[in-house]
């Protein structure tokens, strides 16, 4: 009796599977990078508004700097906008100010201590962490400079 791989009446059906496969490894791949995307970045240095979280925020609270916090969501054009303004300023005063921002959609317990009521929301801590002014609203780049000066922020 001829000894044979009992898979071997099979090998029209390994193309279906190799196919299988590979669909699953792909979307397993693209999964993770959904998942990557939709996740803050956490000290991205090619980001000049770090996207911090509830823990982040307490640390950047004790590193002796003023910092402009901004409350945001994904989809608020305003937001999107002042993200231009908000990096503008942290070109400027990076190395004075923590310029971050915060996705009131994942942190609503942290935006609701804040008593953010809307987005964007900018809240101006002094170097000690103690909130000093709650902006709401849109603000240019200007007014928002002209914000941290009248409050002895920056010089």
């Amino acid at each position: 009796m001829k000894k044979t791989c009992p898979f071997a009446g099979m090998k029209k059906y390994r193309w279906i599977g190799v196919i299988l496969l590979l669909a699953v490894v792909t979307s397993g791949v693209l999964y993770q990078l959904k998942v990557r995307a939709q996740r803050p970045s956490e000290a991205d240095p090619s980001e000049s508004v770090l996207d911090v979280t509830a823990d982040t925020l307490n640390i950047y609270l004790t590193k002796g700097k003023p910092i402009v916090l901004e409350f945001y969501t994904k989809f608020c054009p305003y937001c999107v906008r002042m993200e231009d303004e908000l990096s503008e300023l942290s070109a400027k005063y990076g190395d004075r100010v923590l310029v971050l921002k915060m996705n009131a959609e994942i942190y609503p317990d942290i935006a609701s201590a804040y008593k953010i009521q809307g987005v964007p929301t900018l809240v101006l801590f002094d170097a000690e962490g103690t909130v000093k002014e709650t902006s709401p609203g849109y603000r240019e780049y200007s007014e928002i400079e002209k914000l941290l000066m009248d409050l002895g922020l920056i010089e």
